[in-house]
């Protein structure tokens, strides 16, 4: 079975859980051939080139965004290119983002004007990876995530600065750097693609060596709302802890600059248990918050393999923020293409590139 074989029959079961019709499923699956044009004719026997999507290398991974109104299907897809390197990824995401933009009405113009400021020149375990959002009846919708760790740790907040000056947000980094305690990082700089939002931007901050106390301390300063959510979400899930750095999210549109509030990620795998457990929490978190759970349900049911109770691995992250007072979950799927076979590869590889096999 080849990875395009796997996960288009995953988006179309998904689709489906998710109540789109059959012709928003083939306009899905037409997005997905081009995500996948850079790895879907790869065999699932294969040795996986290196990705730092998921935990056992699959270069893809599926999320829910669950409101009060309903859910949202999406996808995160990285391209690659051999010989699997940083620098060779660039590129093919460079090609993707143009091929991709045709089927999702982008706007390139402020993505493009600083984009070569994040043009890998260290070795860092991503380059670049490509957001999908699958919205009811309408093109999608594009993101692209970019590396600020791209000239190395040591020049990330001044790259992302220089970046946000370039498009008109100057001054907003040493706003969040302000906040930012020791030791947390620049994970992510999202430029969302859409003509409606036009330069609408996404900042992620890990927070490594944290506490929840110290985690809940820090949402709080920005989000009261957001903190209190993550109370519950972190007790009913880890139990409180925190095995694995979270992160936060900042948006920023150019109406108002830096928006208040902010969205919390927290890995769940391997931490969380057996996913039958981690189901369960979830629709007792999603029901505690007023949100529906019944395709939440469908779609778990969707990827599991019905083989036995202690499957793991499904669940990947699972994040919370609010949208006008009201929570949104969105919760990140695992396709788990090598995880049965060969691990969780990626989850702490002594080497990745090019691939993590024989490494870990």
């Amino acid at each position: 079975m080849t990875l395009f074989d796997h996960g288009s029959g995953q988006l179309r079961a998904l689709g489906r859980a998710c109540g789109y019709d059959e012709h928003e499923i083939a306009g899905m699956l037409r997005v997905f051939a081009v995500a996948a044009e850079s790895w879907g004719g790869r065999c699932v026997e294969e040795t996986p080139r290196w990705s730092g999507v998921t935990d056992d290398c699959s270069p893809f991974e599926f999320s829910l965004a669950i409101e009060p109104t309903g859910t949202e299907l999406r996808m995160l897809a990285e391209a690659q290119r051999d010989p699997a390197s940083p620098d060779t990824y660039w590129n093919a995401g460079v090609d993707l983002t143009r091929r991709l933009s045709d089927h999702c009405n982008a706007a390139l113009d402020g993505f493009e004007r600083v984009s070569d400021l994040f043009r890998p020149r260290a070795e860092v375990y991503f380059s670049m990876l490509h957001g999908i959002c699958f919205g009811r009846g309408d093109s999608p919708s594009m993101k692209v995530y970019l590396n600020p760790k791209a000239q190395g740790l040591e020049r990330s907040g001044a790259i992302v600065g220089e970046a946000l000056a370039g498009i008109g947000y100057a001054g907003v980094v040493e706003n969040l750097q302000s906040r930012m305690r020791p030791g947390d990082e620049y994970q992510f700089l999202c430029f969302d693609l859409d003509h409606v939002f036009e330069s609408r931007i996404k900042i992620y901050i890990r927070h490594r060596r944290c506490t929840f106390d110290e985690l809940h301390r820090y949402v709080a300063q920005v989000d009261s709302g957001v903190a209190d959510d993550a109370s519950l979400l972190v007790s009913a899930l880890l139990d409180g802890r925190l095995p694995r750095p979270p992160l936060t999210m900042y948006a920023l549109n150019p109406e108002f600059g830096l928006l208040p509030g902010c969205a919390l990620h927290v890995p769940t795998f391997p931490y969380a248990g057996e996913d039958a457990v981690i189901r369960h929490r979830i629709v007792s978190l999603l029901s505690r918050f007023g949100l529906p759970t019944s395709t939440y349900v469908r779609c778990v049911d969707a990827l599991s393999s019905g083989a036995n109770s202690d499957e793991v691995g499904i669940h990947n992250y699972i994040s919370i923020q609010r949208r006008g007072g009201s929570p949104r979950v969105t919760i990140y799927l695992c396709p788990r293409l090598y995880l049965h076979r060969l691990g969780a590869i990626a989850f702490d590889p002594q080497s990745a590139w090019p691939t993590p096999v024989n490494s870990w």
